[in-house]
């Protein structure tokens, strides 16, 4: 008998997912400022680590734009060339 490895996801790639999903779903406009990392880390009950990792991410994959003190996602026409 075989069975497949379990990988369970971290909590940043949690956090990653949510934040995208509010993104692709409309929750979240694009170019709309988002809370600060530490507002969305007490909100969503996870380290600030966590959440600085999963923005540096998103931020990456082209969902969010950061600049010093200001988390917004990213412009509509950035949005539309990630698909």
């Amino acid at each position: 008998m075989r069975f497949q490895t379990i990988v369970a996801p971290t909590i940043t790639e949690l956090f990653e997912r949510q934040i995208q999903g509010m993104i692709l779903s409309g929750q979240v406009e694009p170019g709309e400022k988002l809370p600060t990392e530490a507002e969305l880390a007490e909100n969503m009950h996870i380290s600030k680590s966590a959440v600085h990792a999963g923005i540096k991410n998103l931020e990456r994959m082209g969902f969010l734009r950061v600049s010093p003190r200001h988390l917004k996602t990213a412009p509509k026409r950035l949005l539309l060339n990630l698909f």
